[in-house]
C-alpha cells in the first residue's frame, strides 16, 4: 500500500511540475501557411519562386491557372495534395501526394505549387466558378475560389 501511495504522489508531483511550465514550441509545431493565391505564373529569382499576374479571374484561352502557396517554418516531410474542383462541383483533378522537404532540415520559408493547364484542354469548355483546394498532411491548408472566363464572342460583319 506504500508503493502505491509514493507512485500515485509522485505521478501527481511530476503532473503537477510539467503543468506549471509553458510548453516548448519547436518549429515543426509553427508550421502554417504564409500566402495561397492563383496566379498566372511563377517565376524564380535568388530570393525564391513568386507568383506573377495573381488574379481571380482567367480566359479560356489563359495557358494556366496557377496555385501558389508559400509556407513557413518547416521541419520535417510534409505531403501536399491540389484537388481542382470545375464549376459544376466534381472533381476535375487530384494531383496526387507531393512531398516536401525530405531531407528535413529547417526552412524559414518554402514556396510550391500546381498547374492547371487551361487552354485546348477540357477545362477550356469549362467556363465558370472553380475551387482549388490544397491540402498539407491531410488536412486544409487553403482553398480558392476563382472563375474561368469564357472567350468573347467574335462579331462578324457590319454594326
Amino acid at each position: 500500500m506504500l508503493h502505491r501511495s509514493i507512485v500515485v504522489v509522485m505521478t501527481t508531483w511530476l503532473l503537477a511540475g510539467c503543468a506549471s511550465r509553458k510548453p516548448v514550441v519547436t518549429p515543426s509545431l509553427l508550421t502554417s501557411l504564409d500566402e495561397a493565391v492563383v496566379a498566372r505564373a511563377v517565376a524564380g529569382s535568388e530570393e525564391g519562386f513568386e507568383a506573377l499576374g495573381a488574379a481571380t479571374r482567367f480566359p479560356t484561352s489563359a495557358k494556366e491557372v496557377v496555385c501558389w502557396v508559400r509556407l513557413r517554418a518547416l521541419t520535417r516531410l510534409h505531403v501536399l495534395r491540389w484537388r481542382w474542383y470545375a464549376p459544376d462541383g466534381s472533381l476535375y483533378y487530384d494531383t496526387g501526394d507531393y512531398f516536401i522537404q525530405p531531407t528535413g532540415a529547417y526552412h524559414t520559408k518554402v514556396t510550391t505549387w500546381h498547374r492547371l493547364p487551361v487552354a485546348g484542354t477540357a477545362a477550356s469548355d469549362l467556363p465558370g466558378p472553380w475551387r482549388v483546394v490544397v491540402e498539407m498532411d491531410e488536412e486544409l491548408l487553403a482553398e480558392i475560389d476563382f472563375t474561368i472566363t469564357p472567350a468573347p464572342k467574335l462579331k462578324i460583319g457590319g454594326t
